[in-house]
């Protein structure tokens, strides 16, 4: 199975829950704007891959993101993030 995180850095006390999936077999991807090495402690080691864009404000990059990592794990179960901007961003867009 595999999940897609959007920021999955952030916000830094929620890592627990991306180790958590990784322990249970899940494929963790992530997508975000940071770069690695300021990743939590806890968190270095639980992405199965993580794909840097310069900016998640900027849709087509983000979407380029999900499809090479789709491409390249199959299909995610499920896109998810940590923090509400990016879910009401995303409702906006969509009229909701």
């Amino acid at each position: 199975m595999n999940i897609i995180f959007i920021s999955p850095n952030y916000p830094e006390d929620r890592w627990r829950y991306i180790h958590a999936l990784r322990g249970l077999g899940v494929n963790v991807l992530g997508i975000g704007d940071a770069a690695e090495e300021y990743f939590p402690h806890g968190l270095k080691g639980c992405l199965t891959d993580y794909f840097k864009v310069d900016d998640l404000h900027d849709y087509d990059s983000v979407y380029r993101a999900v499809s090479y990592l789709s491409y390249k794990y199959g299909r995610p179960a499920g896109i998810e993030l940590l923090t509400d901007y990016w879910a009401r961003r995303e409702a906006s867009r969509c009229g909701g």
